[in-house]
């Protein structure tokens, strides 16, 4: 009777690591499709959803449009460098011996990279803030940690494609 449970179990094991390896080449394999915002697209971005809650008067919107442009063009550099960064860093696992040094290295730059894109925000909206009333500066402290969460863009796996 112990002998078959033995052989029970052992099938058990093996199916659940076969289910293992199909799930893990599946995520491998397929690429998210998690929406970028999903209750900001609704609302049509989180500048959009800025003008209407802040009730911005037109000199505003367009005022606050130039430091999202500007805000935009930024961040799209510095993620960009950053993607570099990440790639050099992640390259190194294809030596036998990485060196230790340079890993050290590009950490840092990819910590110093993402330090940038924090103050950048920050600074950004400190931007954004001056531009409103008194009554539209408290509005925004209400919405500010909301706006900010669902700008955080999810991670997802690498993009599948060639590198930048």
């Amino acid at each position: 009777m112990e002998n078959r449970n033995c052989e029970i179990l052992k099938w058990c094991v093996g199916i659940l690591a076969i289910l293992n390896v199909v799930l893990l080449v599946n995520a491998w394999r397929k690429p998210y499709n998690i929406p970028m915002h999903p209750p900001m697209h609704e609302e049509g971005g989180p500048k959009n959803r800025i003008i209407a809650e802040l009730k911005f008067t037109p000199d505003q919107v367009d005022l606050f449009s130039d430091l999202v442009e500007a805000h935009r063009k930024s961040m799209r550099e510095l993620r960009k460098k950053g993607k570099e960064i990440r790639f050099n860093y992640f390259d190194l696992l294809k030596q036998e011996q990485p060196d230790q040094k340079i890993a050290d290295e590009l950490a840092l730059e990819i910590a110093n990279n993402q330090k940038e894109i924090e103050q950048v925000t920050f600074s950004h909206f400190k931007d954004v803030r001056k531009i409103c009333s008194a009554e539209q500066k408290n509005k925004f402290d209400e919405i500010i940690d909301d706006v900010l969460k669902n700008m955080a863009k999810p991670d997802g796996p690498p993009p599948n494609g060639p590198r930048p």
